[in-house]
């Protein structure tokens, strides 16, 4: 199973739309489900299937291509992807990715990311998170060191165990 844009998937933007995660997500609850690219351009989909499910501990977003996509062309959408995800699927269920492979060296995105940050105004309007050292930090690592048990130097909650799946 895949989740990710359209254009990656020959122009079919059904096999981008998250709405397949819902009943797996249910079904298969001792699996972690990672959405690539966060679902985009469907991160709104994707974060209201926590939105619903408060309880749902098993999907997370890949925010990937995505940041690198938004940041420099489109900030205000990079700000409003990013602040979705972590408002509405949290801190905990984000995590970094940098297709290296598209895009060549991610040092640019590394430090993009280490300085973006989302406006105040979108913080206050929408109830975004700001994005501090602690919650890029889990973005940028811990995140994915909890679902793959890798140990860190750095602290993180710990997570029901359960095997991850790339979706």
């Amino acid at each position: 199973m895949r989740s990710t844009r359209p254009r990656s998937a020959g122009g079919g933007a059904r096999y981008a739309h998250p709405e397949d995660l819902d009943a797996v997500c249910d079904d298969f609850t001792d699996l972690n489900f990672i959405a690539y690219h966060s679902a985009w351009p469907y991160q709104h989909e994707l974060a209201a299937l926590k939105g619903f499910k408060p309880q749902r501990k098993n999907l997370y977003a890949e925010v990937g291509s995505t940041f690198a996509a938004t940041v420099t062309n489109r900030p205000l959408e990079c700000a409003h992807v990013l602040g979705t995800l972590l408002r509405d699927l949290g801190p905990d269920y984000v995590m970094w990715g940098t297709d290296s492979a598209l895009w060549g060296n991610p040092q640019w995105q590394i430090d993009a990311f280490r300085k973006f940050q989302i406006p105040a105004q979108l913080v206050e309007g929408h109830g975004y998170p700001q994005l501090t050292d602690e919650l890029k930090a889990k973005v940028f690592g811990q995140n994915a060191a909890r679902i793959w048990n890798l140990k860190t130097t750095a602290s993180a909650p710990p997570l029901e165990p359960r095997r991850a799946v790339a979706v």
